[in-house]
């Protein structure tokens, strides 16, 4: 173990086949820490709220080092925080120059260093519900199916595409309700279209409870189970869709108002060319949107036993 006197570190080398000599290990304080050296000077790094960055030249050896110490005292940011350089590191590594690998190590810190800045949304009830249901199906359903991969790169519903989730030859529309409702709202002419591939309509029944319920799901507990287990690439890639509808596990908002449900039943209908729905190639050019409701119990037919 390598001991640096300046930054107070000492850390291990990770990798000797890095074009850039990366370190990881523990301040004195015992806090994690990595620290990268260089004989390119590296842009200026910000530091964030809980990852603390130096840069220091060594004149006597003639090199820059850079460190990167997460000051935080919860587990959770120190399994994210090993996740996040990873991810940073195996990017870095493609470059087998030292200074482009350095411009690709620091700029991939920077996608990290907005990306975990960004301030959650106050989301309301209705976003809630829906997300719940959409985090559900994924961890229940996708990723044991796909694996964590694909089943992230299926999910469509945070950029706002057609259908929840669409892979390849199929898709998901994921309807989430509350105990009680036996209809579901289909928002657009084009979210049951069956014209290029048959796909199939979930739906998710839940019921309003609290956190001491202990089958009680929520945005928080869903992301925090899912994110155990991804990988850093699958990571940035779902912490981003989850930006795009406003949550930030990193950064809630202080008006956030956490919603507890609880799963009741989830039931899924084959949408083929028989079921019930209005598309664009049913109706007159006329008409360029529609909203319509499908009453549940008329749909056991469909229904996936």
């Amino acid at each position: 173990m390598e001991r640096n006197e300046e930054m107070s570190l000492s850390v291990l080398l990770i990798d000797k086949e890095h074009s850039l000599r990366i370190y990881r290990g523990k301040t004195s304080e015992q806090k994690k820490a990595y620290l990268v050296t260089c004989k390119h000077e590296p842009i200026n790094v910000p530091s964030t709220k809980y990852i603390k960055t130096k840069k220091i030249y060594d004149r006597s050896k003639n090199i820059w080092k850079l460190s990167f110490v997460l000051d935080s005292p919860y587990e959770k940011h120190e399994v994210n925080f090993t996740k996040v350089f990873d991810d940073i590191i195996a990017e870095s590594k493609k470059e087998t120059v030292e200074s482009k690998s350095l411009t690709v190590f620091c700029n991939k810190y920077l996608d990290w260093q907005k990306l975990l800045s960004k301030i959650s949304k106050a989301l309301n009830d209705e976003v809630q519900q829906g997300l719940v249901g959409e985090l559900y199906f994924l961890e229940n359903f996708l990723i044991p199916k796909f694996g964590e991969k694909v089943a992230i790169e299926m999910w469509m519903g945070p950029l706002y595409a057609i259908h929840d989730f669409t892979g390849e030859n199929i898709w998901y529309e994921v309807k989430t309700v509350l105990q009680g409702k036996d209809a579901v709202s289909i928002s657009s002419l084009d979210q049951l279209d069956t014209t290029n591939s048959e796909g199939e309509l979930v739906v998710i029944i839940l019921e309003e409870t609290n956190a001491i319920n202990t089958e009680a799901k929520s945005i928080v507990r869903l992301v925090e189970s899912i994110e155990e287990s991804l990988d850093s690439a699958c990571l940035y890639s779902f912490r981003e869709k989850l930006l795009n509808v406003g949550y930030n596990s990193e950064a809630i908002a202080e008006d956030f108002e956490e919603k507890f449900f609880r799963v009741l039943n989830c039931d899924t209908y084959l949408v083929n060319d028989k079921f019930p729905k209005i598309t664009r190639m049913q109706i007159d050019s006329a008409v360029i949107s529609a909203r319509y409701e499908l009453n549940l119990p008329s749909l056991e037919m469909f229904k996936i036993k």
